[in-house]
């Protein structure tokens, strides 16, 4: 072999020797890179599923301990103090043309509603079916040992309660205060903050169910709803819908429905108008039938659903279907129930 093609072999050698080398030693870094350096997931992701609020469907990471208080609404409680950040609100009429509220507290549980007022006998069938601590100012059928079934008191299911928070005879901290400012009896604020804090049980969510992208093929558009309730008045209680905001205005008898602390009007994502039939008892009382089942109109994200609800007992859950027997799906955000004939 000539010692040209020696030298051409030799240098061959040494070149592929050489890109061996930095091959290895590139190979070795990286690794030694892999095994120093943590991985970052891409912003905005999570490894978890995020948890939601069974009460509203948005993010949350409260535990589940809502806190039920009844809110006046004639037009000396006006505006009240607490109903925008409620998490679920019942409107029931309850004497005359009056309705009161029951509001449920539990992403956010505020330290100030009002006004507090006296409890009615349908209002323990929805405290029933929440198993929730329960704030009222007294209850009808106050005062008399054996007062009739049609009253809060009368009634067997007013002893079930856990823990029953009567502002009357209950008010353990001084969770209840009269604001002198303000004339009887539209003064009473509650802390429902401070009654969360006496929970010793554990209540079972509903089973509601959440979608922000929930459609309902076949249903109408409905951008108005009047609800006149007991009354004749067409426009006791209005919604207008906002496109814009996917939200439903709240109106009364013609006029703005405004939050006390939002000097804003009160705005509502889901809407079921619960139809039931009630009969007036002691010459006074609706005793309205909140077991059994009946018609219902859902609006939702500006849809009309139409549908049913049920309920099996005072203790189980109310349920919500569409025309096709399938439970209702609701947009994230705040419901009010509207128990209406």
């Amino acid at each position: 072999m000539s010692k040209k093609k020696i030298i051409t072999i030799a240098i061959i050698s040494i070149i592929t020797t050489i890109i061996i080398a930095i091959t290895l030693l590139a190979l070795w870094s990286n690794n030694q890179k892999k095994q120093t350096t943590s991985y970052q997931p891409p912003i905005g992701t999570s490894s978890e599923p995020i948890k939601t609020s069974p009460t509203t469907g948005l993010p949350s990471e409260q535990a589940y301990q809502p806190v039920m208080v009844v809110i006046e609404n004639s037009p000396d409680a006006r505006p009240q103090q607490g109903l925008q950040i409620a998490d679920v609100v019942y409107e029931v009429p309850v004497e005359g043309d009056i309705t009161r509220f029951v509001s449920v507290y539990q992403d956010n549980v505020p330290t100030e509603v009002m006004p507090v007022r006296s409890g009615r006998e349908p209002f323990l069938y929805i405290q029933g079916e929440w198993d929730a601590i329960f704030m009222h100012y007294g209850g009808s059928g106050s005062g008399y040992e054996d007062a009739d079934d049609y009253t809060f008191y009368g009634n067997s299911l007013y002893n079930q309660i856990k823990i029953d928070l009567d502002g009357i005879s209950n008010n353990p901290g001084g969770i209840y205060q009269r604001v002198s400012t303000i004339p009887a009896p539209h003064n009473v604020r509650a802390n429902p903050q401070a009654a969360q804090k006496l929970y010793d049980y554990q209540p079972i969510p509903l089973g509601w169910k959440f979608d922000p992208t929930i459609y309902y093929p076949g249903s109408s558009t409905v951008t108005t709803i009047n609800l006149p309730y007991t009354g004749i008045n067409e426009d006791f209680v209005t919604y207008q819908y906002d496109i814009n905001e996917g939200v439903y205005l709240r109106s009364m008898n013609g006029e703005t429905f405004l939050d006390a602390e939002t000097k804003t009007q009160i705005k509502i994502k889901n809407l079921i108008v619960q139809h039931t039939n009630y009969s007036i008892k002691g010459g006074t009382y609706k005793d309205w039938e909140m077991i059994g089942n009946g018609t219902a109109d859902f609006y939702i994200g500006g849809m009309h659903v139409t549908g049913s609800w049920s309920k099996e007992s005072a203790t189980t859950p109310t349920i919500y279907k569409d025309a096709q027997g399938n439970q209702i799906v609701l947009k994230p955000g705040n419901t009010w129930i509207h128990i209406h004939p």
